[in-house]
């Protein structure tokens, strides 16, 4: 994308590179380490949302795949390729982006909700962090 501004004193033009999120699949983010476009991602099931609210099966589709993203994530921080705050983070921005799209659909909402919120160690070193 490019932005232009044009002003009396001349004219300057950014380029701006642009990533559209439904463009990538859930092992492009993985394998290219692109783990901040996890709660994007979760958008490209909003549409789909109803089917899963009103459909066991396909909601149990639905938390698979983010049955997948907690295993995914897990094994990253046994790795050391990112720590538990990071992941927390991930997790927690994808929870927040849940409740939000979800409102409407208390199946869904209920489903993937709790699998996403999963336990938060409270811990002294955590505190002063915060």
């Amino acid at each position: 994308m490019n932005y232009v501004i044009i002003t009396p004193g001349g004219t300057v033009q950014y380029e701006v590179p642009v990533m559209k999120v439904q463009t990538y699949t859930l092992n492009d983010i993985f394998e290219k380490r692109l783990l901040m476009l996890i709660p994007f991602y979760i958008f490209s099931y909003e549409k789909q949302f109803p089917e899963y609210n009103n459909n066991e099966r396909k909601l149990a589709e639905l938390k698979a795949e983010y049955q997948e993203i907690l295993e995914h994530l897990d094994e990253l921080e046994r790795q050391g390729v990112i720590g538990t705050f990071d992941k927390r983070t991930i997790i927690e921005l994808s929870n927040d982006v849940i409740k939000m799209i979800a409102q409407k659909y208390e199946n869904v909402q209920k489903g993937v909700d709790d699998m996403m919120r999963g336990p938060l160690i409270e811990t002294s070193a955590r505190t002063i962090l915060n």
